[in-house]
């Protein structure tokens, strides 16, 4: 089984990969969890599934020391090694305006707006984001 998540200062959202795509998508309040490992097996619990398996996670947030700090909830840290001890097989956390960085090269044009016109087209690709702070990720 393999789960994605996206991991911010006031959500957490967790979905499972089903024939390549996101399923059973769901979106809890941080606060609500004392940890990641917690707030899977409430997931797999809702949904009926093994609480193991593979995870990838993007975070709004860094790593230090080993632990990923969640940017504006310092309350809240992702422990690779309390996942790995619960079962969980992480390839990799990642920053998640770098998750979505990643995306901007294959985006669609209905999906794009472009800022400054008149502009020679040797432009960079730009994701900005408002959640609980704002962000932003360059290609």
């Amino acid at each position: 089984m393999k789960l994605i998540s996206d991991i911010g200062g006031t959500y957490i959202r967790i979905a499972q990969i089903l024939d390549g795509a996101p399923a059973h998508v769901e979106r809890y309040k941080a606060n609500d969890f004392p940890d990641l490992t917690d707030a899977l097996q409430q997931y797999c619990k809702e949904h009926n599934i093994k609480a193991h398996g593979e995870i990838a996670i993007a975070a709004a947030g860094y790593e230090e020391n080993g632990l990923w700090k969640i940017t504006n909830n310092p309350d809240w840290v992702i422990n690779p090694t309390n996942l790995a001890n619960a079962g969980w097989r992480i390839p990799r956390i990642i920053n998640d305006f770098e998750a979505g960085t990643y995306s901007l090269p294959v985006l669609q044009s209905d999906s794009k707006t472009t800022l400054k016109t008149g502009v020679e087209k040797s432009f960079s690709l730009c994701i900005l984001g408002a959640g609980t702070c704002l962000a932003l990720g360059y290609y």
